[in-house]
């Protein structure tokens, strides 16, 4: 089936040059040996302003989609998130780096927790090129580097590439990753039953993409069912 929207097309996008840069004052607040966790909140009025700084750079640059799973972010995304690439908790000193911040939905967000996505947990220092990352950073990677829409609406990963672990640390398994998808591409809700139901009869019985469609079908089924 062809679709007049190629989502492969539209959502691969990066931040590639396009990273928020500091000023020289967010310079001299953010890159501190000082920093700890406890600076994300209580940092004071002007790592809350350099924040907001960095988020709405980066929500404009990611065309106003999640880094991860590519949904619809709110307006001025006020009630999504900041997320660190390198959880806080395992490199807090890198805690404002721009290149290991970007703006996620909130379930990309709460389900990533805090997962190792370096190749070296060791590092000291933040690494400034792909291959230090095991899963994808869009400051540094493009999304069809290691995923790919498959027959529309599922989301795969590239063989040999990040997309394996971004999808696993994300849970981009999730049903709502399929739903979301089908409805970026305005798809009828029964093509959309349609492609769930063809896909699960070649889905392993009580595995996790078994499990994740078998949920966006019990969601449609809820939806005619209270209509």
């Amino acid at each position: 089936m062809l679709f007049k929207t190629n989502l492969n097309k539209k959502l691969n996008y990066s931040l590639i040059d396009k990273t928020y840069r500091p000023t020289r004052g967010e310079r001299e607040i953010i890159y501190i040996d000082e920093i700890d966790e406890t600076y994300w909140t209580k940092g004071g009025a002007s790592y809350q302003r350099y924040k907001s700084n960095l988020k709405n750079k980066h929500y404009h640059k990611q065309k106003r989609k999640c880094a991860y799973c590519r949904k619809d972010l709110e307006i001025d995304a006020d009630y999504d998130h900041l997320d660190h690439i390198v959880n806080q908790k395992r490199k807090p000193m890198w805690l404002f780096y721009p290149k290991n911040l970007v703006v996620t939905c909130h379930p990309c967000n709460m389900r990533k927790n805090a997962d190792a996505t370096l190749d070296d947990d060791n590092r000291v220092r933040f690494p400034l090129f792909s291959k230090a990352f095991t899963i994808f950073n869009p400051h540094f990677e493009h999304w069809s580097d290691h995923l790919y829409i498959e027959d529309g609406i599922f989301l795969k990963a590239i063989p040999h590439s990040k997309g394996l672990e971004t999808i696993k640390v994300c849970k981009l398994y999730r049903h709502q990753v399929i739903l979301n998808f089908a409805k970026e591409l305005n798809l009828r809700e029964n093509k959309t039953y349609k492609k769930l139901t063809q896909r699960i009869r070649n889905t392993k019985i009580g595995s996790r993409d078994h499990k994740a469609l078998q949920k966006a079908l019990d969601h449609i089924d809820n939806i005619r069912a209270n209509n």
